[in-house]
């Protein structure tokens, strides 16, 4: 299991990215059905991953199949209007812009190795 200190400058670096406006949300058929059937913008994704933190991490840092960069993915959690979401981000090749993988209902009970997941509006 990562420490915390790990997931904080993981997240810290993250929101530096974000707060620039530079997040790019991957095209899956998953996180686009779910998106347009929640009505859920791209500016709630940003809120949602600048509130992250420490009690939202799930695993990570792992390598990702599904994403074409080499950098590793994390994973957090959050429950939004009695949802819980399943979010994946990683960093793209630059490391200037922050891809969230995915974005979209959990499809199995998520863990939280220190906390939990918060509801998030």
């Amino acid at each position: 299991m990562v420490d915390k200190m790990r997931i904080e400058v993981f997240l810290k670096l993250v929101k530096a990215v974000i707060c620039d406006g530079i997040l790019i949300l991957s095209e899956r058929e998953k996180n686009i059905g779910f998106l347009s059937s929640k009505g859920i913008s791209i500016q709630t994704i940003k809120k949602c991953i600048l509130e992250l933190s420490v009690c939202n991490y799930c695993s990570g840092p792992s390598s990702d199949k599904s994403t074409r960069n080499r950098n590793d993915v994390w994973v957090f959690g959050v429950v939004i209007e009695s949802i819980e979401i399943y979010i994946k981000l990683s960093f793209g090749d630059s490391m200037n812009k922050v891809v969230c993988v995915s974005f979209h209902e959990a499809e199995f009970p998520m863990v939280y190795p220190y906390g939990g997941k918060n509801e998030q509006n």
